[in-house]
């Protein structure tokens, strides 16, 4: 078991005090030091082409890393994947850091603890490509998140069953071999220019919504003051950004900080959320 890319994982072997109490002659050949390969999987030929098909038609395509791709350790294979197609990628929780929080493809989390250019772009998807993910009720939001009439699934995975899930297209193998062997097929290929322009629009504002998440990753944009001086947490603020500047005034008012002061405490920072960020909007 412990051999299987789809089956891997711990075992627990609990004997009873009287079993481990006796002794027998094992062969000493059953204790000899053994080295197991574990596979990785290659995807079929013929499905393979189909979904560099379907990727070439697709004009708001986006990727979704999960936690398969750090089993794979296909983070760099991820990396070249989504730099020679710009195909924007959300990450699932166990799929954290699949993609450098600075890559210009990276909008941080997706589904209900996503971030809003995450989730806007996979509500108006056409081609989900989904690597090494279960699709659990956090990453589709309950079966919510992808709201395209015409959206189409591809899976990648070393299991056939998280492979299908949403009649996905499967591509039962291993992250890293899928990954490499896809990019090979769509060489070439570019999303359009379009949601180029909106993926750096989110890729941007995903970083400012990572200063949310333990001030380890701070965009530019991002000033502190106070911080080891004793000052309260309020002190904290954001400079305005020239890019925040020119955006709609519905996209800005979801960077927007709030601070609350209550009398004797202090509080951390926190997002203003608007109705905008509920409902989406076509502005960005």
């Amino acid at each position: 078991m412990l051999a299987s890319p789809a089956e891997t994982g711990a075992v627990t072997l609990a004997l009873p005090q009287d079993t481990q109490s006796e002794a027998y002659d094992y062969p000493e050949a059953l204790f000899e030091k053994r080295i197991w390969t574990i596979p990785r999987v290659r995807p079929d030929r013929e499905l393979l082409a189909k979904a560099a098909g379907w990727i070439r038609k697709s004009r708001k395509a986006i990727l979704i890393a999960g936690g398969g791709v750090h089993y794979s350790d296909a983070l760099d294979a991820l990396a070249a994947f989504v730099e020679g197609t710009g195909i924007p990628v959300g990450e699932t929780q166990a799929g954290k850091g699949s993609l450098r929080y600075d890559h210009p493809c990276a909008l941080g989390s997706i589904g209900v603890t996503g971030t809003p250019g995450a989730n806007i772009l996979a509500r108006e998807a056409d081609l989900v490509i989904a690597v090494g993910t279960r699709f659990s009720d956090f990453t589709t939001a309950s079966k919510t998140a992808f709201q395209n009439p015409d959206i189409r699934f591809i899976g990648i995975n070393v299991v056939e069953f998280d492979a299908a899930k949403h009649a996905a297209l499967p591509l039962v193998g291993d992250a890293r071999m899928v990954l490499e062997e896809l990019a090979e097929a769509i060489a070439g290929y570019r999303v359009p220019s379009d949601l180029s322009e909106r993926v750096n629009r989110f890729h941007r504002l995903s970083c400012i919504f990572g200063f949310q998440s333990g001030l380890r990753f701070l965009p530019r944009q991002v000033s502190l003051r106070g911080i080891g001086s004793g000052r309260p947490a309020g002190s904290l603020h954001m400079r305005r950004d020239p890019f925040l500047d020119s955006c709609p005034d519905t996209c800005c008012s979801c960077a927007l900080w709030s601070h609350r002061q209550d009398k004797g405490q202090t509080s951390s920072p926190r997002f203003r959320f608007s109705k905008w960020h509920k409902q989406g909007s076509s502005n960005v």
